[in-house]
C-alpha cells in the first residue's frame, strides 16, 4: 500500500494500528495481525504456521539437553536458589509459574522506572537516564510493541547481575536463519525476516522453556518412581537378609562349645552380613553422591569410608561398621536393626512370625537337597550334607562354610547310628586326604572309594529327615541325663545330700520338741493344746466315731518325725545305685511328705491362719522335690547298670 511522501513511519504505524483495532472490531476478533516495525503487517497466520514449524525441534531438543545433563543442572539450581529466596522451595511444578511472575514483575519495575523519565525536566537526577532511553527507543522503535521491553532487558548488559539465567532454543541469528529457509518464506526481504526473527524470540524462548521444564518433570517424576520402587525392592531384599540372619542365629546357639559359636557367628556377620551391609552403604551413597572404591567391601574397608560421608550419617555408617565386626549376634543384629530404622534410613524392620520361619527353614532345607541331588563334587557333598544333617536333627539351619564340617559332624554325632557315624567319618577323611594326597595311585584309590561312599552319604543325609521331632528330643533328653550321670553327677550328688541332711536335722528337732520339753518348755505346752484340736480333726475321725488318744497321737508323728530324720541326715547318699540304704532314705521321705500333709490338713482343718500353714506347705514342696530327683537319678542309673549287664551277658555266651 502506497502512502503520501508526508507521511512518516510513525504516520504509518498508527494508520496500521487504527486499521487493525478497526478490523477487530467489527469483527469481532483478537489479534489477527501483528505490526513489524513501522510498516509490515503480518497476520497471525503466518505467525501461527511459522511456530508450528519450531515445535517439533522444541522437544528434541530438550531431549538431548536431559541427556547432556543440563536440564537437570538448571532446574536443580533454580530450585536451590527459589529455596533459599522468600518464596521458599514451592516443588518443580510451579517453575514456569514463577518465572512467568518473575518476566512480568521485571517488566513493570521497568515501566515505573521508564515513567518519571518521559518529561524533559521530570525525575531529577534521571535527565542522563530519560536521553539514553530516548535514543534507545528511537532505535528500537521498529520492533513489535508486545515484545519491545523484553528486548531491552535481553540486549541489556546488566541483565545478568542477580537475575535468573534462562534456556536459550537458539539465538537471534539462527532463528533468522530457521526463518529464512522455510519454504513458505523463500521470498520474504531480509529486513522483514530480521524484524519477524526479533519479533518471535521471545515467544520461541517461552515455548522452548515450558517444552523443557514438561520434559525435566516427566523424567524427574519416571526418576522418582524408579527410585521409589528400588527403595521398596532394598527393603524388601535387607529384611529377607536380616530375617535369614536371625534364622541362623538360633542355629549357632545350638553348639555348646564358646570357640564354635563365636567362627560361626563371625564367619555369618562376613557374609551375609556384609551383603546387607553393602547394601546399605550403596544406598547411602547414591543418596549423597558418594564415590565407592570398586573392590568388596570388608568391616576393615568400610571403616576408611566413614569420613568420605557427610557428618550427618558418619555416625550410622561407624555403627553399621561395629555390627559387623563383631563376634556377639546378640548385639550385632540389634545394632543393625537400629541402623535399619535410623532417620538416615527409615527403613522399616519385619518381624518374622513363626509360621513364616518354618516356611523360610523348609524351602532352605529344599534348597539344600536340591544341590546334593545334583552334586558330584565329594567335598561339596560332605559340606551339603552336614548341613541336612544338622536342619533335620536340631530343627534349626545353620550356616557354615566347608571348613565347619568337623565341628558340625562332632557336635551331631551322638544323635546318629553307629554305622552313619562310622560311613561318614571314613568319608571326611577320605576327603580330607584327597585334598592332601600328591601320589597319582593314591589319590584314584582314594576318588574311587569316595565315588562308591557319595550314595551312601546323600541316602543318610536324605534319610534322616524320616526321624521325628519326638525321637530327636528323646535323645536330648538322653544325652543330657548321660551328662548328669557323668560330668554332673558329683554335683547332684552333692545337692541331694545336703538337702538331705538339711531336712533330717529339721524333722529330728521338729519331732523333739514333740516328744520332750527339754528343748523348749512353752513349744511343748503349746504343741500339746495343739494336738487336742488335732486329734479333733483327724480325717475320717468323725464318719468312723473313731476317737484318737490325743497323746500317743503326739508321740506318734514326734517319734517318726524323729526316726525319718535320722533317716534322711545320717544313712549315707548313694546315688548310682538303688541299694538298700537309698531305698530306706526314699521311705522316709514319703513318710514324712505324708506327715507334712497331714500337719497342713490340721492346721487348715481348725481354722488356723495361713501362717501357721505356711510352713508345712514349703517343706511339702520341698521333700517333693528331693524325693522326685533322687527317685528319677536311681531309676536312671539302675537302667544303666541292667544294660552293662546285659552287655557282659552278651560277651560271655
Amino acid at each position: 500500500m502506497a502512502l503520501p511522501s508526508s507521511f512518516s513511519e510513525k504516520d504509518s504505524k498508527q494508520l496500521l494500528d487504527t486499521g487493525i483495532k478497526n478490523y477487530e472490531r467489527n469483527h469481532k476478533k483478537h489479534a489477527v495481525a501483528q505490526i513489524l516495525g513501522s510498516t509490515v503487517l503480518v497476520s497471525q497466520d503466518l505467525i501461527q504456521k511459522i511456530l508450528e514449524e519450531v515445535k517439533p525441534l522444541l522437544k528434541k531438543k530438550a531431549e538431548k539437553e536431559w541427556e547432556a545433563g543440563t536440564l537437570q543442572g538448571f532446574y536443580k539450581g533454580q530450585l536451590s536458589r527459589d529455596s533459599s529466596g522468600p518464596k521458599g522451595r514451592k516443588g518443580l511444578i510451579s517453575i514456569a509459574d514463577e518465572d512467568e511472575e518473575d518476566r512480568m514483575a521485571g517488566r513493570k519495575r521497568e515501566e515505573r522506572r521508564k515513567k518519571p523519565a518521559s518529561g524533559k525536566s521530570g525525575g531529577g537526577t534521571q535527565g542522563r537516564e530519560t536521553k539514553s532511553k530516548a535514543v534507545k527507543k528511537k532505535y528500537m522503535k521498529g520492533r513489535v510493541a508486545d515484545g519491545s521491553d523484553d528486548e531491552d532487558e535481553g540486549n541489556n548488559p546488566s541483565h545478568t547481575a542477580g537475575e535468573k539465567k534462562e534456556l536459550e532454543f537458539l539465538s537471534s541469528a539462527d532463528l533468522l536463519a530457521f526463518i529464512q529457509e522455510l519454504p513458505f518464506l523463500a521470498d520474504i526481504p531480509e529486513e522483514v525476516a530480521s524484524d519477524l526473527a526479533r519479533a518471535l524470540y521471545r515467544t520461541v524462548v517461552k515455548m522452548y522453556q515450558d517444552e523443557s521444564q514438561a520434559v525435566f518433570l516427566a523424567h524427574m517424576a519416571a526418576t522418582t518412581e524408579s527410585r521409589r520402587k528400588a527403595r521398596s525392592d532394598l527393603q524388601e531384599k535387607l529384611n529377607g537378609l536380616l530375617t535369614s540372619l536371625h534364622m541362623f542365629e538360633k542355629g549357632v546357639k545350638v553348639f555348646t562349645n564358646e570357640d564354635t559359636q563365636t567362627q560361626l557367628a563371625r564367619h555369618l556377620l562376613r557374609t551375609l552380613g556384609m551383603q546387607v551391609g553393602t547394601s546399605l552403604v550403596g544406598y547411602l551413597a547414591s543418596e549423597h553422591e558418594v564415590t565407592l572404591p570398586e573392590q568388596e567391601l570388608t568391616p576393615e574397608s568400610l571403616k576408611k569410608l566413614v569420613s568420605k560421608f557427610p557428618s550427618s550419617i558418619q555416625a550410622i555408617v561407624s555403627s553399621l561398621q561395629k555390627a559387623l565386626s563383631g563376634n556377639n549376634l546378640e548385639e550385632s543384629l540389634p545394632e543393625l536393626e537400629r541402623v535399619f530404622e535410623s532417620d538416615a534410613l527409615d527403613f522399616m524392620v519385619k518381624r518374622l512370625d513363626k509360621k513364616k520361619e518354618k516356611q523360610m527353614l523348609n524351602s532352605h532345607k529344599e534348597g539344600l537337597l536340591e544341590q546334593l541331588t545334583q552334586c558330584d563334587d565329594p567335598a561339596l557333598t560332605l559340606h551339603l550334607g552336614s548341613l541336612i544333617l544338622f536342619q533335620s536333627l536340631t530343627g534349626f539351619a545353620v550356616h557354615a562354610s566347608g571348613k565347619f564340617v568337623p565341628q558340625i559332624l562332632g557336635h551331631l554325632k551322638p544323635f546318629l547310628t553307629s554305622e552313619s557315624v562310622d560311613v561318614l567319618e571314613r568319608y571326611q577323611g577320605l576327603v580330607i586326604k584327597q585334598l592332601s594326597e600328591k601320589d597319582e595311585e593314591t589319590l584314584k584309590e582314594v576318588k574311587l572309594e569316595l565315588l562308591q561312599l557319595v550314595p551312601c552319604v546323600k541316602e543318610i543325609s536324605i534319610s534322616t529327615k524320616r526321624k521325628s521331632i519326638r525321637k530327636q528330643r528323646s535323645a536330648n533328653r538322653a544325652t543330657l541325663c548321660y551328662c548328669l550321670a557323668g560330668r554332673d553327677a558329683k554335683m547332684v550328688s552333692i545337692v541331694l545330700r545336703s538337702l538331705s541332711v538339711l531336712l533330717g536335722t529339721f524333722f529330728i528337732f521338729v519331732g523333739l520338741m514333740k516328744l520332750t520339753p527339754r528343748v523348749s518348755k512353752e513349744m511343748y505346752r503349746e504343741i500339746r493344746k495343739d494336738f487336742v484340736k488335732y486329734a479333733k480333726v483327724f480325717p475320717m475321725a468323725n464318719l468312723t466315731e473313731l476317737k484318737v488318744p490325743v497323746k500317743w497321737y503326739r508321740r506318734i508323728v514326734g517319734g517318726a518325725e524323729v526316726a525319718c530324720g535320722i533317716a534322711m541326715a545320717a544313712i549315707p547318699h548313694e546315688i548310682y545305685v538303688l541299694s538298700l540304704t537309698e531305698a530306706t532314705k526314699l521311705m522316709a521321705n514319703v513318710i514324712l511328705l505324708l506327715l507334712t500333709t497331714l500337719m497342713a490338713y490340721s492346721h487348715y482343718a481348725i481354722d488356723d491362719k495361713f501362717e501357721r500353714i505356711a510352713p508345712s506347705l514349703v517343706f511339702f514342696f520341698m521333700l517333693s522335690c528331693r524325693l522326685i530327683v533322687a527317685w528319677q537319678i536311681s531309676k536312671r542309673k539302675r537302667a544303666e547298670v541292667e544294660k552293662e549287664a546285659a552287655k557282659v551277658n552278651g560277651k560271655k555266651d
